[in-house]
C-alpha cells in the first residue's frame, strides 16, 4: 500500500505536529491492526458456527430417536404443539394428530 499526500495534506499533518513518515508509520500500523482484528473475528465466528452446528445435530439426532407411538400417547393439543415445534426444526414427522384409517379422494377426481 502506497500512501501518496498533496501539499494541503502535509500542512495538515504537520499542523498536528507530526511529521510525513511518523504519520505513515501510524496508518500502516492501524491497518495492520485491523486487519488482525479482522481475522481473530472471522476466526471466532467459525468456531461459534461450527459449535452451534455440532450442537442442533445432536439435538436433532436426538429427537429423531422419540418414537411417534411416545406422541400419540399426549393429549391432542400437547401433542399437536409438539408436532409443530419438530417442524419448525426441520425434522419431518407424520402427521399424529390428524391420523385417519383410511385413504379420501377428491370428490370431482381432480
Amino acid at each position: 500500500m502506497v500512501l501518496c499526500y498533496e501539499e494541503k495534506d502535509r500542512t495538515a499533518i504537520e499542523a498536528v505536529g507530526m511529521k510525513i513518515i511518523e504519520f505513515k508509520r501510524l496508518v500502516y500500523k492501524t491497518c495492520g491492526l485491523w486487519k488482525k482484528i479482522h481475522e481473530a473475528i472471522c476466526i471466532t465466528c467459525d468456531v461459534v458456527k461450527n459449535v452451534i452446528s455440532k450442537a442442533f445435530t445432536q439435538i436433532k439426532e436426538a429427537l429423531r430417536t422419540i418414537r411417534v407411538h411416545d406422541i400419540q400417547k399426549l393429549e391432542p393439543r400437547k401433542r399437536w404443539k409438539y408436532v409443530r415445534s419438530l417442524e419448525r426444526i426441520g425434522i419431518p414427522v407424520v402427521p399424529v394428530y390428524f391420523y385417519r384409517p383410511s385413504v379420501f379422494y377428491c370428490r370431482n377426481n381432480c
